[in-house]
């Protein structure tokens, strides 16, 4: 299972002792935004001390693999189930009949952003973030390949959305917590679903979930 026992934590909690890896290097996906680094609660070693590292799920990976070269073995990263899918950890999110926006992205890489679903598919814990308005957190990145979670809402009734969604867009306040990082890998696949042209290797979007987070997979320098 990929990253056993890992929790995301909110920005405030325990950031004097992070080690956070490229906190500068992301720009935010939509002009104005400010971004936050995520941080995970993790082990290095199974039993071992609990460590804070910030970064995306790749960069908290390699920083694990550097303190324990055998950080795969012990923590069974790798493993499949029968179907040959990578083991799936948490409930998934209901973004059905969610609105999307498509165009005006710069484009991902979508077998690497497939890839990013993947890792945080395997991710055991809760996603966690702190209140808004306009802020988003780069979970994942490989290859020039991003994965956003962002902390905004519409007052839009999903069901009878206007031509331009972003005109009606409110701030957000609240801080969130999700059930899994699942939810975020979903965000992700409906935009694959929805935004990807035919079998294009490339893709770019949006997803709004009605609870009040959206999911941006776009292209960013990583």
């Amino acid at each position: 299972m990929l990253l056993k026992a890992i929790a995301l934590l909110p920005l405030t909690a325990l950031a004097a002792q992070a080690a956070t890896i490229g906190s500068t290097a992301s720009q935010a996906p939509i002009t104005g935004y400010s971004v936050y680094v995520p941080e995970w609660e993790v082990q290095a070693f199974p039993g071992g001390e609990i460590q804070i590292i910030g970064g995306t799920v790749e960069q908290v990976l390699d920083e694990l693999r550097k303190i324990n070269p055998n950080y795969d073995e012990d923590f069974g990263i790798g493993n499949v189930t029968e179907s040959g899918l990578t083991d799936i950890v948490g409930p998934k999110a209901d973004f059905e009949g969610a609105a999307t926006v498509c165009d005006g992205w710069e484009l991902a890489n979508t077998a690497r952003i497939r890839e990013g679903i993947s890792h945080l598919d395997g991710v055991d814990g809760k996603p966690h973030r702190g209140a808004g308005p306009a802020s988003c957190g780069r979970v994942s990145c490989s290859y020039n390949s991003a994965i956003w979670w962002c902390n905004d809402v519409s007052d839009l009734d999903f069901n009878h959305l206007p031509s331009d969604p972003a005109d009606k867009w409110i701030k957000d306040t609240k801080a969130k917590e999700l059930n899994s990082f699942r939810e975020i890998s979903d965000g992700a696949l409906y935009v694959i679903k929805k935004c990807r042209v035919g079998e294009s290797t490339r893709v770019a979007g949006q997803a709004f979930h009605k609870d009040n987070w959206n999911v941006i997979v776009r292209w960013a320098r990583c």
